[in-house]
C-alpha cells in the first residue's frame, strides 16, 4: 500500500543482543564496558555482592535507574539497574562487595536509539532454600522487549529454569547467572526458577518494554 502524502513510515524498533561483560571476586572487581556502546543502547548493570561485615551499600551509578537493591540473607545483596547509553561509556562506579562479586553488563542494540524504556512484571527474592517461581508477563508487554532472569547460589548453581527457552545466558562464574529473551513481536510469559543450591539463594526477574 503507498504511504498516504506527508506519512513518514519507519521500520519497527527492533532489540539484537550488542555485548556483555563480567567481573569477580573481591573489592574492588572492576567492570569495563564492552567497547563500541553508542547513544541509545540499551545496559543494564548489577552486582550480587557479600561482605562478612554487612550488606555492601550500593548507589545507582550516573544515569541509571535502579530495579533491584535487596540486601536481607546473609549479608548478600543483589543490584541491577537499567540506563539508555548516551555513548561512549567507559567505567562504571559500581559500589562491590568485600568479599564477593559477580558483576555484569549487558547491552542490547536497538535499530534506531531507544528513547524510553518501561520496567514491569519485576520479582525478587532471596532464600537460604529453594526461592519461589516466578512469572514474567511478557505477553502483556509492548515489544520490542527482553525478559530477564538472574540466579545466584553460594554453590553453583545447577539449575536456571527460563520457560519458553532464553537467547543465552551471561555467567561472571558459576555462583551467578543472567538469562534473557528478546520478543522484537508478540511477548510470550516466562516461567522461572531454581534450585536450593545452598545459602543466600537469589531470583530476581522482569522485562523491559523500548519505545524509540
Amino acid at each position: 500500500m503507498p504511504f498516504q502524502p506527508g506519512f513518514r513510515g519507519r521500520a519497527p524498533l527492533t532489540l539484537a543482543f550488542f555485548a556483555s561483560a563480567t567481573a569477580t571476586g573481591a573489592s574492588p572487581a572492576t567492570l569495563t564496558y564492552p567497547g563500541s556502546i553508542l547513544a541509545g543502547d540499551l545496559i543494564f548493570l548489577g552486582n550480587f555482592g557479600r561482605n562478612n561485615a554487612g550488606g555492601s551499600a550500593q548507589v545507582s551509578p550516573a544515569g541509571y535507574t535502579g530495579i533491584f537493591d535487596q540486601d536481607t540473607l546473609s549479608n548478600t545483596r543483589a543490584y541491577l539497574g537499567v540506563k539508555i547509553a548516551a555513548g561512549g561509556e567507559t567505567t562504571p562506579s559500581l559500589t562491590t562487595g568485600g568479599v564477593e562479586n559477580n558483576k555484569f553488563v549487558v547491552v542490547f542494540r536497538p535499530n534506531r536509539p531507544i528513547q524510553s524504556v518501561t520496567i514491569a512484571s519485576t520479582h525478587i527474592e532471596q532464600t537460604d532454600s529453594a526461592p519461589a517461581g516466578q512469572t514474567i508477563t511478557s505477553a502483556s508487554g509492548v515489544p520490542p522487549l527482553v525478559a530477564l532472569a538472574g540466579y545466584r547460589s553460594s554453590a553453583a548453581v545447577s539449575s536456571r529454569g527460563f520457560s519458553p527457552a532464553a537467547d543465552a545466558e551471561i555467567s561472571p562464574s558459576t555462583l551467578a547467572y543472567v538469562k534473557y529473551k528478546i520478543f522484537n513481536g508478540a511477548g510470550a510469559d516466562e516461567s522461572i526458577s531454581m534450585a536450593d543450591d545452598g545459602n543466600s539463594n537469589s531470583l530476581w526477574s522482569l522485562y523491559a518494554s523500548c519505545l524509540g
